[in-house]
């Protein structure tokens, strides 16, 4: 099994001139700067998990409102919802692979990329500050904007 899995986490964007980290707010996904030091910080941490679909893959379990909250695509914007056992269609919007950085550059600073699961042509990406899911498109602004580097969290396990 991986490192990563029940790894407490926070994904900070590559190519922001200040540090944006991805954090949920009003139960949709946004990058935001730097929350470690406010009263909302916990918005910008997750639990990076086993898969809900596949268990060879992952899921990123928000910290609040509960541990029943995940963060998942749906059309085409990230959200976090809360996970119902049983629902097959979340547990596959809620599931990514992670794969080698999509930018040039990034494998050794520790970059990654999110890819859907279920639509393996979408990646996890920013676009004016919000978190969406789509398809990959072969220029650098797109590469940049769905690659990430995972930060420890100050959360214990």
């Amino acid at each position: 099994m991986s490192a990563y899995f029940s790894w407490s986490a926070r994904l900070l964007a590559v190519n922001t001139p200040d540090a944006r980290f991805v954090r949920h707010r009003s139960f949709e996904a946004f990058l935001d700067p730097d929350l470690s030091r406010k009263p909302d910080w916990r918005d910008s941490n997750f639990w990076l998990v086993p898969g809900l679909f596949d268990k060879r893959h992952y899921s990123l379990r928000g910290v609040v409102p509960s541990d029943k909250f995940y963060l998942r695509h749906q059309n085409h914007r990230v959200k976090l919802q809360e996970f119902r056992p049983g629902d097959t269609q979340f547990a596959k919007d809620a599931t990514f692979e992670i794969t080698p950085p999509l930018a040039t550059g990034e494998l050794e600073t520790g970059g990654l990329s999110l890819r859907s699961y279920n639509f393996p042509n979408l990646y996890l990406r920013h676009r004016n500050f919000e978190m969406w899911v789509e398809e990959f498109q072969d220029n650098d602004t797109y590469r940049k904007d769905a690659t990430f580097r995972l930060r420890n969290s100050a959360l214990q396990p």
